[in-house]
């Protein structure tokens, strides 16, 4: 009993630090390969407290093994968007400016019932209430309602009589973000893959000097360059 007891203790101990490596996501937001990894851990941890007989290092090494590949793993998808794009997928638009994408749908294998469901989890109960929906690389939904289905904000009550409120503001797009540039964000905008180029350069920059780019409009966006690296 007590070697039993010494066997479960080490290995939650193992999982525990395990699972802080891989990060905090909740499960709801794990990637495929976080999951798959997650199901296996749980499963090898079973093996060794159910046959006393097999070795102790023989769960603890298996579950090391799959963490050390899902920091890898993690590490390549933070560095390379085609990485993450192959391995995770990228954000789907399936209603842009009101109108509803069936192609994407299909894609997507959504039907109609789990949109709608999706829209009233998010308290949209009418697709014309809805301007943009979008379904992120992990799965979660996103949706910017219309703007008169949109709730007043304290900057809204603050503007003059005659100006734009935020509600009436286009939605933000990433347009580009760790040194690429995103088409999704600049197609839904309406713009063309050599204006978030033309800002770099306006900057005396180019594109892979971009952390993180968002824009409304042409005229109306939000640039962040990347950080240097301090040499030593």
């Amino acid at each position: 009993m007590a070697i039993i007891l010494l066997r479960t203790l080490l290995l939650y101990l193992v999982i525990i630090v395990s699972l802080r490596l891989m990060g905090k996501r909740q499960l709801a937001q794990l990637q495929p390969g976080e999951l798959v990894v997650t199901i296996l851990i749980s499963d090898i941890a079973t093996l060794p407290l159910q046959d006393t007989d097999i070795p102790l290092i023989g769960g603890i090494l298996p579950i090391l093994c799959l963490v050390a590949l899902e920091v890898l793993i993690s590490d390549l998808t933070a560095k390379s968007h085609r990485v993450r794009r192959l391995l995770y997928g990228r954000e789907v638009v399936l209603i842009e400016r009101g109108i509803l994408n069936q192609k994407n749908m299909k894609d997507l294998r959504y039907t109609a019932d789990d949109l709608l469901c999706m829209l009233r989890t998010q308290g949209i109960f009418d697709l014309k209430d809805v301007d943009f929906a979008i379904v992120h690389p992990d799965g979660s939904f996103g949706v910017y309602p219309v703007y008169s289905e949109r709730e007043a904000t304290k900057g809204d009550l603050d503007k003059k009589p005659g100006h734009k409120t935020e509600a009436e503001e286009n939605i933000s797009f990433v347009v580009a973000s760790e040194g690429e540039i995103n088409l999704t964000g600049l197609n839904a905008l309406g713009l063309e893959k050599t204006w978030p180029e033309g800002i770099a350069r306006a900057n005396g920059k180019r594109v892979r000097d971009i952390f993180l780019m968002t824009a409304k409009s042409r005229n109306d966006y939000t640039l962040i360059w990347k950080e240097r690296k301090n040499r030593s």
